[in-house]
């Protein structure tokens, strides 16, 4: 999908919400990644660029570009203060980041198998009675 007017005029969906990313946003404003919550997409991104040893092959199996896994692991790394990846050519894992695989792909396995649970059926409320309904038993 491709956007027909505007300034955006011809990106693509990907490319737009890339754009958007990168633009600044007015004091006291918070970019969508910057609000101190951590998102899936950091988990999947660090575990595929850890499995594949490549930021370029880990973007190509999310249908993400190479920059936006950059950009992903690095949130992670933030959100967590630690340096999980050394970014070299392949990508090699630090201790930390050997260490924190196995918690990622827990975390990933855990919330995508939450997801695939039907919802359960709401439980009846509670019934509220009034001193009316209550009759003394003579």
């Amino acid at each position: 999908m491709t956007f027909n007017e505007g300034p955006l005029q011809g990106l693509c969906k990907i490319c737009m919400m890339r754009v958007l990313d990168h633009i600044e946003v007015g004091e006291g404003q918070m970019r969508r990644e910057d609000d101190g919550q951590l998102r899936l997409v950091w988990l999947e991104a660090f575990i595929a660029a850890a499995a594949l040893e490549s930021y370029s092959l880990a973007a190509r199996r999310l249908g993400t570009s190479q920059p936006s896994v950059t950009r992903y692991i690095g949130n992670l790394e933030k959100w967590l203060g630690k340096i999980l990846i050394l970014h070299a050519h392949p990508v090699r894992l630090t201790d930390d980041g050997k260490a924190f695989v196995p918690i990622a792909e827990g975390a990933i396995k855990t919330l995508t198998g939450w997801r695939a649970i039907p919802p359960r059926t709401p439980t009846e409320a509670p019934v509220k009675r009034s001193a009316k309904d209550i009759r003394l038993k003579r």
